[in-house]
C-alpha cells in the first residue's frame, strides 16, 4: 500500500498546487511521529525504562535437574489459549493500568520486548495502525459513494489546473490518504477504550466526506459505549498475542514477573530460574541407641483460586 501510495505521489511531485489544495497532502504530509500523531488528545504515555537487561530473556539461564514433563501438552493450542488468557488477566496495558510499579504496558513489552513503556507502546500502535488503514482503505476502494466523491474533488483540481492527466492518479491518492486517516482515527478509538468494526460500512466511518480529510488529526472517534460491536483494544492484543512466537512470549512473560517481584519486599535480585517448583526429599537418621528413621517429605506450590 505504501508502495501504491509512492507511485502515486511520484506522478504528481511536479505538479504546481497553488491554484488548488490537495486532500491527500494534507493528510499525508501530517504522518511525521506515528505515535505523536495518534496520542494527540490523548492521556501522556508512560516514560518508564525498563531493567530488562538482567531478565531472563537477556542471560543465560541455570537449568535444572528431574524435570518432570506435565501429562497435558503444554505446546497444544489450547494451553497456548488459556497462557494467554492468563497474560491478558493479570498483565497491565495501555487500556488497562494496573498500576504495577515496574512497568505499565506489559502486554506491550511482550508483544514487543523494547526497553521503554513508551516504545512497546509505539510498536503495538503502528501493528494497530498497518491493520487499520489495511481495512479501512479496502473500505473506502469498495464504497462507490467516496469513490465518486473522490473522481470529482480530482475533477475539480485537475480542471482548476488545466492538467486532465493527473485526474485518476489525484483520485486514487485521495482514497489511501481517506482509508490512512480513517485508520488513525481507529487507533486512537481503541486507544480511548472504544470498539472498531472490523471491516467497515458507509455508516461506520468517523470521516464522512473528503471535506473532513484535514481535521483527521483532531477527531477522536467515537466514545466508548456507542460502537456495542467490533474489536477493542484488548481484542487486537489477544490477536497479536496468537501471532507472537511461543518462545520469545514465554521469555518476555517471565521478565515481566521478576521486574513485579523485584518491586516487593526482599525480593530485589528474585530470578525465575532461581525458583524450586518441586523438590522430593529423602532422609536416613540412626541414633545413638541404634534405631534408624527414613523420612520423605515433598513439597510444592499450591494453586490457590481467587
Amino acid at each position: 500500500m505504501d508502495a501504491q501510495r509512492e507511485k502515486l505521489q511520484n506522478k504528481l511531485k511536479d505538479i504546481d498546487w497553488d491554484e488548488a489544495s490537495n486532500p491527500a497532502d494534507q493528510v499525508f504530509d501530517k504522518r511525521a511521529g506515528i505515535l505523536n500523531m495518534i496520542m494527540n488528545s490523548l492521556p501522556r504515555a508512560s516514560d518508564k525504562e525498563l531493567a530488562v537487561k538482567d531478565c531472563a530473556s537477556h542471560r543465560s539461564l541455570t537449568k535444572g535437574v528431574g524435570v518432570v514433563r506435565p501429562d497435558s501438552d503444554p505446546d497444544s493450542l489450547t494451553n497456548e489459549f488459556l497462557f494467554n488468557e492468563y497474560l491478558m488477566w493479570k498483565c497491565s496495558s495501555y487500556t488497562n493500568d494496573l498500576k504495577h510499579p515496574s512497568m505499565s504496558y506489559e502486554l506491550e513489552y511482550i508483544l514487543n520486548g523494547k526497553n521503554t513503556d513508551v516504545a512497546n507502546l509505539r510498536k503495538t500502535v503502528e501493528k494497530l495502525l498497518l491493520t487499520r488503514v489495511t481495512a479501512d482503505t479496502i473500505a473506502v476502494m469498495k464504497d462507490s459513494q467516496k469513490k465518486s466523491e473522490a473522481e470529482v474533488v480530482a475533477a475539480v483540481i485537475a480542471l482548476l489546473l488545466l492538467n486532465p492527466e493527473i485526474e485518476e492518479p489525484l483520485s486514487k491518492l485521495i482514497l489511501l490518504a481517506w482509508g490512512f486517516a480513517e485508520g488513525v482515527v481507529d487507533v486512537r478509538t481503541l486507544l480511548k477504550g472504544g470498539r472498531v468494526p472490523i471491516m467497515k460500512t458507509a455508516q461506520d466511518f468517523n470521516i464522512k466526506t473528503t471535506a473532513q480529510l484535514p481535521l483527521f488529526m483532531t477527531m477522536t472517534g467515537k466514545d466508548k459505549d456507542s460502537a456495542k460491536l467490533g474489536l477493542s483494544y484488548a481484542d487486537y492484543i489477544r490477536i497479536f498475542l496468537m501471532l507472537e512466537n511461543k518462545s520469545s512470549k514465554v521469555m518476555r512473560a517471565m521478565d515481566v514477573i521478576e521486574l513485579y517481584m523485584r518491586t516487593t519486599e526482599g525480593n530485589s535480585a528474585f530470578r525465575m530460574d532461581g525458583c524450586i517448583e518441586y523438590i522430593q526429599a529423602d532422609i536416613e537418621a540412626v541414633s545413638r541407641f541404634g534405631y534408624e528413621y527414613s523420612i520423605r517429605r515433598d513439597f510444592a506450590y499450591e494453586a490457590i483460586i481467587e
